[in-house]
């Protein structure tokens, strides 16, 4: 099968709170609702997680960090129906939610710093997984956070004649490298949010600065 196209404020938890007093009352107590929506629906996956809810948010939804130690998972919350949904789980490197530093771009394939690209290759060998329409919720962050999607080729009964499938996916870039003389991040996680395509669930990719 081959894919071609495709923060720190509050943070509520089940047994563990921190919280941001820095914006005004509705966004706080909009923060509030989503870190409560996002502990209850991860409270199957997880055994009394740590809830991070991004500050900011994409136009569309509320977007939240859930994670036991370096276990996580992307949680969003649509802001016009309230509904939630959780990304599937996936490991992030060690350090990431405990990281200070604030990059301001994301290194790509090609070794050059790019400042909140709408899509991300996941796949640098032959760009067979991108990730792309993405909204990110946060940058220049120790942890920004996209949401996006991925269309995948069902590559049956060939590549070639094969149909497309689009799915949703969550990335979470982290690191910090200097590259061309800027911090950027060097790493991006990323797992499918809701339905993921056939033998795939959860990666990480790193890059490297040339």
């Amino acid at each position: 099968m081959r894919i071609v196209h495709v923060a720190c404020a509050l943070v509520c938890a089940l047994g563990a709170t921190r919280v941001d007093a820095s914006s005004d009352p509705a966004r706080a107590e909009f923060r509030t609702a989503v870190g409560k929506a996002c502990a209850q629906r991860a409270a199957t996956t997880f055994d009394k997680p740590v809830v991070t809810v991004d500050p900011f948010g994409t136009e569309t939804h509320g977007i939240a960090i859930v994670s036991k130690g370096n276990r996580a998972a992307v949680c969003a919350y649509e802001k016009k129906s309230k509904r939630v949904e959780l990304s599937g789980v996936m490991t992030l490197p060690a350090g990431t939610l405990t990281a200070r530093a604030q990059p301001q771009r994301l290194i790509d394939c090609s070794g050059k710093p790019v400042p909140q690209p709408a899509e991300v290759v996941l796949a640098c060998a032959d760009a067979g997984i991108v990730a792309g329409r993405l909204s990110w919720s946060s940058w220049s962050a120790p942890v920004a956070t996209a949401i996006g999607d991925v269309s995948v080729n069902s590559c049956t009964p060939s590549c070639v004649a094969g149909t497309f499938s689009t799915f949703k996916i969550a990335l979470v870039a982290s690191g910090a490298k200097r590259c061309h003389n800027v911090m950027a991040y060097d790493t991006v996680t990323y797992a499918f949010i809701g339905k993921a395509p056939p033998g795939q669930s959860a990666g990480t990719v790193p890059y490297g600065c040339r």
